[in-house]
């Protein structure tokens, strides 16, 4: 079995700890030719067009040049050849950074360079921030 070329990043590089509600699944596409960072929840069976399939729930987001973010949710990920790479996450490092691509009829992901990972790192941070802020605001007490 060949070594992947997709970066994998740190988990003090992109934190872990990010929760969502689950979004609808019908005719989600994960973005193509745009930078995107993704982290896998587990596998599951799903039905498309009437036949099971698997799939990996992600969470996902897309990462601008300016390493803001447009978050994408928990969605299935039915593509083989990403999920392969989805499939190598550990603890330690639990976002994949990429670009996801169509050669034919197979998508791929493209592994990142240097600014892109640093770019995701950005994203990933301010996504988890923001997540913590929302949460720790629901928590505090009403005076």
């Amino acid at each position: 079995m060949s070594e992947s070329s997709t970066e994998y990043v740190s988990a003090e590089e992109l934190f872990g700890g990010v929760r969502a509600a689950e979004s609808p699944a019908e005719d989600f596409r994960p973005p193509l030719d745009c930078l995107i960072a993704m982290r896998p929840f587990g596998h599951k069976t799903i039905k498309i067009t009437g036949r099971d399939t698997d799939a990996v729930d992600v969470y996902c987001i897309i990462v601008n040049e300016d390493g803001s973010y447009e978050d994408v949710g928990i969605r299935d990920l039915t593509w083989q050849f990403v999920i392969r790479e989805l499939d190598k996450c550990t603890n330690e490092s639990p976002w994949v950074v990429g670009t996801i691509v169509k050669k034919s009829r197979a998508y791929f992901l493209l592994p990142p360079n240097v600014d892109d990972v640093k770019r995701a790192s950005v994203a990933v941070d301010a996504l988890v921030a923001e997540r913590e802020a929302a949460e720790a605001a629901t928590d505090e007490e009403p005076f």
